[in-house]
């Protein structure tokens, strides 16, 4: 069996998979529920792999999937951005997982590495810097999903691959262009801070708010509290809300936050038509089909201007959005985590040199 570790802002996820079917999944909310329930696990089955996500792992993975070890693991961790970031709490994760399963083979899916080969101008900031090939620089997260939308679109028509914007609708929103697969800008920046605001993070802002708060008396720490944890949508409404949330609330106080984020999202895709010239194909990916499908309408509504042709709302097999004989195709493809990651196992060609699992003692 295979067992695959996340960790985000509500909590330690887990889901154990047999084949093509989830066994079991779950959250915990702290390390130590995690650490039980994962005991329980390897008392009552056979976990042949453990692979952790782990979004940003800086310039040290350069595969979606890779064997993880010790010096790949110190990499990452010299790498990791700014502030306590939601790959921090993995690395708790990755030595518990070590720990619980000593005798199993452990894997890493990296959400940067779809980004390294981006253009050095979208990814390069206008800082001084030693080494500027290095520090400051544009990383991108989701790469495992945008790549997997990619693919799944030129499984369907490879035509329409060429020139094409990746959406993936979540509580930490991002868009992507593609040309012929390859990422040439996205919307995620230096960290999590950065791109369009998400569920408690303030999204692209001027820096010298930062400079002003530091002014006022607030420490780096306050700062970085107030930014990534206490802004985003929860600042309209003061508690924590899932994007499904934000876009079928009827709550007044969230109308700005739905203009605010409508309008970053059609800014991003507009930027992401004029730097590849031109849009063969929109895609929309999210993990709710009825609603986040919905507001995808919504969205493309308001690109019309560029051609496409909507049809009605009634989405074909294939994710189809748009009528046949329009020009840019827009596609909704539903997305579960848990699938996508246990298929790139069955695809990483290193896999299939191995026959037997190894065992490195003292991984970490």
């Amino acid at each position: 069996m295979i067992l695959l570790l996340d960790s985000d802002k509500e909590g330690f996820n887990y889901c154990l998979r047999d084949s093509n079917k989830t066994v079991k999944q779950g959250t915990e909310q702290n390390i130590n529920y995690l650490k039980g329930k994962l005991n329980t696990l390897n008392k009552t089955y056979e976990i042949l792999t453990v692979g952790y996500l782990v979004q940003d792992c800086g310039r040290s993975v350069r595969q979606p999937v890779s064997e993880l070890n010790s010096s790949l693991l110190e990499n990452v961790e010299k790498d990791m951005r700014f502030g306590p970031s939601r790959d921090l709490p993995m690395k708790k994760v990755v030595n518990l997982g070590n720990m619980i399963f000593g005798n199993s083979r452990h894997l890493i899916f990296c959400g940067s590495a779809f980004y390294l080969n981006m253009p050095l101008s979208a990814i390069a900031y206008a800082i001084p810097s030693e080494d500027p090939q290095g520090v400051f620089m544009r990383s991108g997260r989701n790469g495992v999903i945008h790549e997997w939308a990619s693919n799944k679109l030129t499984a369907i028509d490879g035509s329409k691959a060429g020139k094409c914007i990746s959406i993936f609708l979540s509580e930490r929103t991002d868009v992507v262009a593609l040309k012929n697969g390859k990422p040439v800008t996205t919307t995620h920046g230096f960290s999590d801070l950065d791109g369009i605001m998400s569920q408690t993070g303030c999204g692209s802002i001027d820096t010298s708010i930062v400079l002003q708060m530091l002014s006022c008396g607030y420490s780096v720490e306050l700062i970085y509290q107030v930014l990534s944890e206490e802004s985003g949508f929860k600042s309209f409404l003061d508690k924590k809300l899932r994007l499904v949330d934000l876009i079928t609330s009827k709550d007044e106080n969230l109308i700005l936050a739905k203009d605010i984020l409508f309008y970053q999202i059609i800014k991003a895709i507009g930027s992401c038509c004029a730097i590849l010239e031109g849009v063969d194909s929109i895609i929309f990916i999210g993990e709710d089909k009825e609603i986040m499908r919905d507001w995808a309408y919504v969205l493309l509504r308001q690109l019309e201007f560029l051609g496409l042709k909507m049809c009605n709302n009634n989405i074909d097999y294939q994710g189809l959005m748009t009528a046949a004989d329009s020009p840019i195709q827009a596609h909704y493809f539903n997305f579960d985590k848990w699938s996508v990651l246990a298929s790139l196992l069955k695809k990483a060609p290193f896999l299939k040199k191995h026959a037997a699992l190894g065992k490195e003692t003292n991984m970490f």
